[in-house]
């Protein structure tokens, strides 16, 4: 037997239970306003997911270590003289 839908003010048969947010049997029209929050909550989290995998495929690992190289290089060629100083 169906259950009405937990939103009291609505006599509506509900046609779906929300596991997302608040566990309860809601009616369809419900359901839309529960699934237009979601997603008003997704899209923005999308597009910061999307910027964050573009700015990692922007990231050049060859440029990142050639530089560390060469700093480590450098810092060699630094000590050797301080080193032949003494």
């Amino acid at each position: 037997m169906s259950q009405p839908c937990a939103i009291k003010t609505y006599k509506r048969t509900s046609r779906t239970f929300c596991r997302c947010c608040c566990n309860q049997n809601i009616c369809r029209d419900h359901f839309v306003e529960h699934d237009d929050l979601l997603n008003s909550h997704l899209n923005p989290l999308t597009d910061e997911i999307n910027a964050l995998s573009d700015r990692l495929a922007a990231i050049s690992l060859d440029n990142i270590t050639d530089d560390s190289c060469e700093k480590l290089n450098q810092w060699r060629i630094n000590y050797h003289k301080i080193i032949d100083l003494f």
